[in-house]
């Protein structure tokens, strides 16, 4: 299926097919990935709560999207990394992508990516950190005014907009958040 393009319909067959092996899911991620179509496997996945991979294929399929700038990144940080079902350490998984980042220019400016640390930060009990990267995030700017910001990416600015002012008022930030005051003067309300 995967040789005609039917991607989608492969990662449904094996939904079915290997619903309960984690040694056939994990060589499935691994070959859906290598064929750089780990995007049609990825909402198919176990995801825990009957199924455990390998965290390794968790994080093998968080580099792809890394690798292929794939917003999906933040969507799998979010749902395998917090909550009951942690299917990855969050502390090492932070470190690796700390590291990464310090040897890339360009790669890691995204919203999705900063927002993904940011929300790493705080689990892993850094509120500083996380609100250094909620305020560095682009989409801060005034999106109301901005006709041509998607309602979505307007949404997803409001969402961050409403953590990072949560986050100074809970965590008691204020002080920090005022020597950062240019980035919250990009914060509209």
């Amino acid at each position: 299926l995967m040789d005609t393009n039917k991607n989608e319909e492969a990662a449904r067959e094996c939904q079915r097919l290997i619903s309960n092996d984690a040694t056939e899911w994990n060589h499935w991620v691994r070959l859906f990935g290598d064929k750089n179509k780990i995007k049609f496997i990825y909402p198919h996945m176990p995801k825990g709560s009957r199924l455990r991979l390998s965290s390794a294929t968790y994080e093998f399929v968080l580099h792809q999207f890394l690798r292929d700038k794939n917003d999906l990144f933040l969507d799998a940080v979010l749902e395998w990394c917090f909550g009951e079902t942690q299917l990855i350490d969050t502390k090492a998984l932070l470190v690796k992508l700390e590291c990464q980042e310090e040897g890339e220019q360009e790669g890691y400016k995204t919203d999705w990516y900063q927002e993904a640390l940011a929300e790493l930060y705080l689990h892993n009990g850094e509120p500083m950190k996380a609100l250094s990267r909620y305020l560095d995030i682009g989409s801060f700017k005034d999106v109301a005014n901005n006709p041509e910001i998607s309602y979505l990416q307007s949404e997803a600015a409001t969402r961050r907009q409403k953590k990072a002012f949560r986050l100074i008022e809970t965590q008691n930030l204020f002080v920090y958040a005022s020597e950062r005051v240019l980035g919250l003067f990009k914060i509209s309300i």
